[in-house]
């Protein structure tokens, strides 16, 4: 089972780490915490010697290239 915002579409993570107004606009705040979350379970729980996001941190994880 996937809580709160991972049963979000993608397109609303587009949406909101598109329009954010500001790095405390809340909805990106939950997103942004959802997904490193569901990353860090993955590792511990999937790949524990691993890293899904190797070669990148938090923020370049949701960062926007314009």
């Amino acid at each position: 089972m996937v809580y709160d915002f991972g049963r979000s579409s993608c397109g609303l993570w587009l949406e909101v780490r598109t329009a954010r107004n500001a790095a405390s606009d809340i909805r990106f705040v939950q997103a942004h915490e959802w997904i490193a979350g569901f990353l860090s379970a993955y590792n511990w729980y999937v790949d524990p010697r691993g890293n899904v996001a190797k070669g990148t941190d938090r923020e370049g994880m949701s960062r926007v290239d314009r």
